[in-house]
């Protein structure tokens, strides 16, 4: 093998290595946020090493039904059906 092809595969295993450790990435620091104005769900992540005694999260973020920022409120983890 050429140096080119080394540094292809080294570039491969890297991408590889990347794309094993977000799938499968702690399900535990996710959250699921939603809106009443818009009756959308928004899944995001949470610190919960400095948010552990925090209150449920409120945020303002983009609602893609309304285009426009509504306030989204933590809840429960709803898992959608495929």
């Amino acid at each position: 093998m050429n140096s080119y092809q080394e540094s292809f595969l080294d570039s491969l295993v890297f991408k590889i290595n990347a794309l094993i450790y977000y799938t499968i990435m702690s399900q535990d620091n996710l959250i699921t946020l939603y809106s009443k104005e818009a009756d959308e769900h928004v899944t995001t992540r949470k610190n919960k090493k400095k948010l552990a005694n925090a209150p449920k999260i409120t945020l303002s973020k983009f609602s893609k039904k309304l285009k426009k920022r509504v306030t989204f409120v933590e809840t429960k983890k709803i898992f959608k059906k495929k």
